[in-house]
């Protein structure tokens, strides 16, 4: 009657049912196999788990080897800088102690003169260095003057002024005159 084949009285039967080898087997078989396959869900989704584990590690060790890379770079830039930095630093002393040299060799070779600006018929008052070429005296007074440099020559007591000499050539001195003659 229980379909384990027993055969003893009716009245025991629901008694044999309760504590029947094959229904006790039957049932054991059933939770098993509902804990077996939870058992398979649980592992397919450690098994994901694992996956995407393994994924982000993957994406960690990547991102971790970019941000070393990019620390050396920058540490590499950084050095690179700073040697730039201390050869400007070199550069910037080594030019300022020429500056230093210059103006000091300036303020001693530094007159007062008036150029005569016979075009406009004024004279200007200017500090110019006597130790400096001709060119760049000429140049100068086309700066302060407004004329080109190309438009007129110079000429001191007497002499026409030329490119290549100084105004010490030419016996410039404190409050000497010097004309601008317009080019024909």
């Amino acid at each position: 009657m229980s379909g384990c084949g027993w055969t003893d009285r009716l009245q025991d039967c629901a008694a044999h049912q309760a504590a029947c080898p094959v229904k006790l087997t039957l049932d054991l078989a059933d939770e098993l196999d509902k804990k077996a396959k939870k058992f398979q869900e649980e592992s397919e989704k450690a098994h994901a788990l694992a996956i995407w584990f393994q994924e982000l590690s993957r994406k960690l060790v990547e991102q971790l080897n970019l941000s070393t890379a990019r620390v050396d770079n920058l540490a590499k830039e950084k050095a690179e800088l700073k040697d730039q930095v201390t050869s400007l630093e070199q550069r910037l002393e080594e030019a300022t102690k020429v500056l230093l040299e210059r103006m000091s060799r300036w303020s001693a070779t530094q007159v007062q003169v008036f150029v005569r600006d016979q075009k406009q018929n004024k004279m200007h008052v200017m500090n110019v260095n006597i130790d400096e070429d001709t060119a760049v005296l000429k140049w100068y007074i086309s700066r302060q003057t407004g004329w080109r440099s190309t438009s007129f020559y110079l000429s001191c007591l007497g002499r026409i002024m030329q490119p290549g000499m100084t105004g010490r050539d030419y016996g410039i001195d404190q409050d000497t005159t010097l004309y601008m003659n317009a080019c024909q």
